[in-house]
């Protein structure tokens, strides 16, 4: 049995007695839409956004490509960068329109890589926003990579540290690879809702809880790699206190390649690229005071997230 087949095993096993988890919208078009809404925002916010689109009735593909530009922006104004998601929102409903006359299953029908290359096409949409898009909403097998999946595959040794995100979505493919597209689509749901929640409560970014990770026996004898603070050693879990607990959320995962950022911070990052950006316009497209902006870029600088560059520029370093 391939390594991430044990892997995800273990995870099934461990979470099996324990609350299910809240995930992904299963209609589509709440998914397409909130896959580019939750771009640099919490789950939360884009719920409340979506269920104004529905109240209105603009959870089509034909209405959010004729709805006034300004109106869609007061919309979508609580999950911030407005302007460019409102731009993001109608290219996909016009590609939609396009391609398949709007139609979903019409359009997900289609070749798979050439489905990708029409969403990636998309100012704006990225690999983890395709990924996202297709395997939540086409139910197409590919796995839409994350910032915790990366870490733990990285931390047991199973990727290399400059492996490269396609290497890794492939890596996982064919570890998982049924032959079968629906059971494969299963696979990559249930497995990176796994490798999440495994992300998120156990191998966090700064002193995991290793000990207590449902994965420490697959970690190597060195211990994970490029972690300090790290008990390899299984620990005796804390006793559960006698109240009643309440089922926990999970809110999908912020697109791969994302550091982990409190939302001023992912404003401030979301305007920047790996090309030097001027400062100034970085304080005109994120809407902040210019303290707060030059402020928040040398806290992002010491992160090493961020790197001021010569004539008054900044790009990313991550």
């Amino acid at each position: 049995m391939s390594i991430i087949r044990q892997v995800f095993d273990s995870l099934q096993s461990f979470y099996a007695d324990k609350p299910p988890m809240v995930w992904w919208p299963e209609d589509p078009m709440e998914v397409i839409v909130g896959a580019v809404l939750v771009q640099g925002t919490t789950w939360t916010s884009v719920i409340n956004v979506l269920q104004v689109l529905a109240e209105k009735e603009l959870l089509n593909f034909r209405s959010l490509a004729d709805i006034d530009e300004e109106e869609l922006l007061k919309i979508i104004r609580p999950v911030g960068l407005q302007g460019q998601k409102a731009k993001r929102i109608k290219g996909i409903a016009q590609l939609f329109l396009h391609s398949a006359d709007g139609n979903i299953v019409r359009f997900f029908a289609r070749d798979l890589q050439a489905v990708r290359r029409e969403l990636l096409s998309i100012s704006g949409i990225g690999p983890g926003t395709a990924d996202n898009i297709l395997l939540y909403a086409g139910n197409l097998p590919v796995y839409m990579l994350d910032n915790y999946t990366v870490r733990i595959l990285q931390r047991h040794r199973y990727v290399a540290l400059n492996a490269t995100e396609n290497t890794v979505r492939q890596f996982i493919q064919q570890e998982l690879h049924l032959g079968d597209t629906a059971q494969e689509v299963r696979h990559f749901s249930n497995f990176q809702a796994l490798m999440v929640r495994t992300g998120r409560e156990y191998c966090t970014k700064t002193k995991p809880k290793c000990g207590l990770c449902p994965l420490v026996s697959f970690l190597p004898k060195e211990g994970a790699v490029g972690v300090s603070e790290c008990v390899v050693q299984p620990c005796e879990p804390p006793k559960p206190k006698p109240l009643k607990q309440e089922q926990p959320k999970y809110e999908p995962p912020m697109i791969i390649g994302d550091p982990e950022l409190d939302e001023t911070e992912r404003v401030i990052f979301e305007q920047v690229t790996a090309e030097p950006v001027p400062i100034d316009d970085v304080i005109e497209k994120s809407g902040l005071p210019v303290h707060i902006v030059r402020a928040l870029i040398a806290v992002l600088e010491s992160r090493k997230i961020l790197k001021q560059t010569a004539g008054n520029t900044v790009k990313r370093i991550l």
